[in-house]
């Protein structure tokens, strides 16, 4: 769940940053779809339920004798300050970290993104966030919502992700009541204006059609349309569904999605939690509760269609010097109870960097590529898994077919110990770095809560990533692989011929 900032053009409504979600090296997934929540008045002010409070986090180095004499893997301590979690009267969840910093960070997170979108509406989460950003609300539109955040120092941004929209405000703590302010009123009235809308739309065909450009991106979108029909993951905006969604649309996005059943709201700062939700429920409580909205997806339907890939080989023919190879299945979702061992197995086939099978065999023993490596990104419902290089036209076959054997591999044979404690020990050593701040704790918690995952998950990781051994492996490898993958290759014509060896060629267009 990574992000970068594209930064607009020198216009001062176009000077906001918008953060996109990218997987990793040229894996930018792409999601949305416009849910039918039915809006509902607030209920009555309830009396305040007790605050429930998410206990210190500690992770102690006990790996069993066991673990220790087979692969001695260390779980590295994780200790977390406390969370308080608790609702408004509207439903409205709500997650508290105290600070000692004299800071005031708010986030508000909607259930929608782009997981959420189809064909026709493929471009939804990310134009309704760029038009928030740029129209901001009643009482502060366009520019005035920047110079109001921006004249005491703070920091604002709204972002869609895959399977959120959110709104997040940074403030000195003195600025607090400022922040609630905007937050409110942005949840509360949103401009949504014509014009803003207007700029969005452009700033987003403009990227569209630098996307040209970059075989790379054009292959993996393609791989994720396949297999997901179009829809959520295989969602991949274009100029004519961008332009076709309407102010109205954008409306009633907002109105079906920003409503408290379907939110969440985290709060890091200074003041004492009774203070902080005081002041929340003054703000935010003129929020309607709604209802909780999933987004469609059919299991059967994306399994049907990988297995339908796995005898053909899909070619995009493009005049490029070098030729892209995409394999890609369809992953179970985060909740799965293989998913730790299928994390273990994708880091040592190609997302452990050189070590990784991958990049070993195809960049490093025989110098095919300078750009290879596999992706498993696991979602509420979904998942995908991706496999990716980049080589010369006369090497793609080659490419291609070790990149097939490594994941044949995966499935018949288990791997090495050296391989195993390697991979096992790095996932764990890394996981602390996403807790580097109070802010980073809080948004992984609210993920945690958005993924539907119970809070343990966060304390488990890494004991259960201990406790992987070589036969959970083996047994992911067979589960991901075993129902086939889709073969993709974007290059030039003269390769057509030669990926016929693989299967039926079907030429299709990016």
């Amino acid at each position: 769940m990574t992000r970068n900032h594209i930064a607009a053009s020198s216009d001062r409504r176009a000077r906001a940053h918008f953060a996109v979600p990218v997987a990793l090296i040229l894996f930018g997934l792409l999601f949305a779809s416009l849910g039918g929540a039915a809006q509902k008045s607030a209920p009555p002010r309830k009396d305040r339920k007790p605050a429930k409070r998410v206990e210190t986090l500690k992770v102690e180095k006990t790996a069993s004798a066991a673990e220790k004499r087979e692969t001695a893997v260390s779980p590295a301590e994780l200790s977390l300050p406390p969370v308080e979690e608790y609702e408004l009267g509207n439903g409205l969840k709500v997650f508290y970290i105290r600070d000692e910093l004299p800071q005031f960070s708010i986030v508000a997170s909607a259930g929608f993104g782009k997981l959420y979108e189809g064909r026709l509406n493929a471009g939804v989460s990310d134009l309704l966030a760029r038009a928030l950003t740029l129209g901001g609300s009643k009482r502060y539109p366009g520019d005035r919502l920047h110079e109001a955040v921006e004249s005491v120092g703070g920091r604002i941004a709204i972002n869609a992700s895959w399977e959120t929209v959110s709104i997040s405000i940074r403030v000195l703590e003195r600025h607090a009541d400022l922040a609630l302010d905007i937050m409110a009123d942005l949840l509360a009235d949103p401009a949504l204006d014509e014009r803003s809308i207007a700029d969005a739309r452009a700033m987003m065909i403009e990227g569209i059609r630098r996307k040209v450009d970059s075989p790379s991106l054009l292959a993996i979108e393609k791989v994720r349309e396949i297999i997901f029909d179009g829809t959520g993951y295989g969602s991949v905006p274009s100029e004519q569904s961008v332009n076709s969604i309407s102010q109205a649309e954008l409306r009633t996005a907002f109105n079906n999605h920003f409503r408290a059943a379907n939110m969440a709201i985290g709060v890091v700062g200074t003041p004492a939690a009774m203070a902080v939700r005081e002041r929340l429920e003054k703000a935010l409580s003129t929020i309607e509760r709604g209802e909780r909205v999933s987004y469609p997806f059919d299991a059967e339907k994306a399994a049907s269609a990988v297995r339908a890939g796995t005898k053909k080989i899909y070619f995009i023919e493009r005049p490029v010097p070098q030729a892209t190879i995409v394999v890609g299945t369809l992953a179970p979702p985060l909740a799965d109870p293989d998913s730790y061992a299928l994390g273990v197995m994708n880091f040592i086939l190609g997302e452990g960097s050189f070590s990784s099978r991958l990049v070993r065999e195809i960049r490093v023993n025989r110098g095919l590529s300078y750009v290879v490596q596999s992706v498993l990104r696991q979602r509420k419902d979904t998942g995908i898994f991706l496999a990716f290089a980049q080589t010369n036209t006369a090497e793609s076959p080659l490419t291609l077919r070790l990149i097939l054997e490594n994941m044949e591999k995966m499935t018949s044979s288990p791997v090495t110990p050296d391989e195993l404690t390697w991979a096992r020990q790095s996932m764990i050593n890394s996981y602390i770095f996403e807790f580097e701040t109070p802010l980073s704790v809080l948004e992984k918690y609210m993920t945690v809560y958005q993924m539907g995952l119970p809070f343990s998950y966060i304390a488990d990781y890494q004991r259960k990533v201990a406790g992987v051994g070589p036969d959970a492996v083996l047994a992911g490898g067979k589960k991901l692989f075993g129902q086939g993958a889709v073969r993709l290759v974007l290059g030039d014509k003269a390769l057509k011929k030669e990926l016929a060896t693989f299967g039926e060629v079907v030429v299709v267009r990016p």
